[in-house]
């Protein structure tokens, strides 16, 4: 019986080992009470006493149900013991039974192979879920309680200020096997999740505890780099540096980096906060005008405001039902929040236009002290960011075709290509080619939208090309 000790896979060497049996005394072998070998059905008599062996009152039995002899046989240390039961049309001679005892004492432990495989397999399962479930509430803005339940995963694992969040893409059919080489590489440093949303990706929330390198690339980042090696299928986007509590914030950033990190030789890319209207605006006026828009937030209860802003930065970043995948939330959820923020704020979040307000002051808002209130359009017209729009924009003059135009266009038809070709009398296929051109010059995501579209929209407001409507406050 040497060659039924080969390696494999528990199940399949139980397989193998039953099917030899059978051969052997001319008849059939099954295991019972594991999810090995419940395969045919026993005779009545036959499940009563292996119902007797699996609760430990014998350990073995004969007895003959019509034509068929049978010998049953209590595998293993453990209730419920597995029952061994073999069954052939004639009586068990010597040579029989040795074969039936041989059998169940290699039986044995390719069941404690086997259930021991399945807790690993269940403690892996446990692990992920615990994993989305403090990815979700860093997203929700519970910072203390991520923290607390980040515990169960690794002691310290989320204790800092500071973080820096990945998004990892490579194949879907890859990403269980890839999910353990990160965390395995990361040495329980990060927060490695499978995404809720998009099967290609994985999310890596790396808190930032040690130094940086010249161009921003912390340990983690560095760490996962190495995981794109060889592998032109793979793609690395990561955030800046943000404090826990703005983690929706961080994923939208490391998706936009991500979009970036497929058009570059390297295939990964740190968000390029220098590249980004926010970096060029007075700090103290954008914040007193995003403060003053988002006033109406501060009269909900506090932890009905912070599941509302959590919301709303994956809302405006992504489809409803990825958004709720993320977060952890039905669709409907999403979409009632984001309704109720826009009639809190007075602006129609169904227009590119008002979701590029509401992304601008979500993302400025806080970031200085108080100042006199101050209109957009004081904000946009500071030198500093109409010199940071006709630069981004200028871009598009290097593709030769009348790109500055049809992305205009598009912004003016709320991002509908149909309507857009027909206000330009331009074929939609037109329309969509000259996006695509306009992604990879700007480097900025915009059939799908998200951050990218509201960029790029300010960018025209900042010109005067796009007039942007803020509602105003008592």
């Amino acid at each position: 019986m040497s060659h039924l000790r080969d390696s494999g896979p528990p199940d399949r060497r139980l397989e193998r080992l039953l099917k030899w049996l059978a051969g052997e005394v001319g008849g059939t072998a099954q295991l019972t009470g594991t999810p090995a070998g419940e395969a045919d059905r026993l005779p009545p008599e036959a499940a009563e006493v292996a119902g007797r062996l699996a609760a430990g009152r014998l350990r073995s039995a004969a007895l003959q149900d019509g034509p068929l002899h049978l010998r049953l046989t209590a595998i293993g240390a453990e209730l419920p013991y597995p029952v061994l039961t073999v069954a052939r049309a004639e009586p068990f001679d010597g040579r029989a039974g040795a074969l039936v005892a041989a059998a169940a004492e290699l039986i044995a432990p390719l069941v404690e192979l086997r259930v021991a495989a399945a807790d690993r397999e269940r403690l892996r399962t446990v692990a992920a879920a615990l994993r989305v479930a403090v990815f979700q509430l860093l997203m929700g803005g519970e910072v203390t309680l991520a923290q607390r339940t980040a515990e169960g995963l690794a002691a310290g694992l989320l204790d800092a200020e500071h973080q820096r969040v990945y998004v990892l893409e490579g194949p879907a059919a890859e990403r269980d096997a890839l999910a353990l080489r990160c965390t395995e590489a990361t040495g329980g440093r990060a927060l490695v999740v499978r995404c809720p949303a998009y099967d290609q990706h994985l999310i890596v929330v790396a808190p930032l505890r040690g130094p940086v390198t010249e161009d921003g690339w912390d340990g983690v980042g560095l760490t996962l780099r190495d995981l794109l090696a060889d592998r032109p299928d793979r793609y690395l986007g990561g955030s800046g540096r943000l404090p826990l509590a703005q983690t929706a914030g961080c994923y939208g950033d490391a998706t936009r980096a991500l979009a970036v990190a497929r058009l570059q030789p390297g295939r990964a890319a740190l968000y390029a906060a220098e590249s980004r209207l926010g970096e060029v605006l007075d700090p103290r006026a954008a914040a007193a005008w995003a403060d003053a828009l988002l006033r109406p937030l501060h009269t909900l209860p506090l932890s009905g405001r912070d599941q509302l802003l959590g919301t709303l930065h994956l809302g405006l970043e992504f489809p409803a039902t990825s958004a709720a995948k993320i977060i952890g939330i039905s669709r409907n959820t999403v979409r009632a929040r984001l309704d109720r923020a826009g009639e809190l704020l007075g602006l129609d979040l169904t227009e590119v236009r008002g979701r590029a307000l509401l992304h601008l002051a979500l993302r400025m808002a806080g970031q200085a002290d108080a100042a006199a209130p101050v209109r957009l359009a004081e904000v946009l017209a500071a030198p500093p960011a109409v010199e940071w729009a006709g630069t981004l924009l200028d871009r598009l003059a290097a593709d030769g075709r009348e790109l500055r135009r049809t992305l205009l266009g598009w912004l003016r038809a709320n991002c509908g290509v149909d309507r857009t070709a027909a206000a330009l009398e331009l074929h939609p296929q037109t329309v969509r080619d000259h996006l695509r051109a306009a992604e990879r010059l700007l480097q900025r995501q915009l059939l799908s939208g998200g951050g990218g579209v509201y960029e790029v929209a300010l960018a025209f407001a900042a010109l005067g090309a796009l007039p942007l409507e803020q509602p105003v406050h008592g």
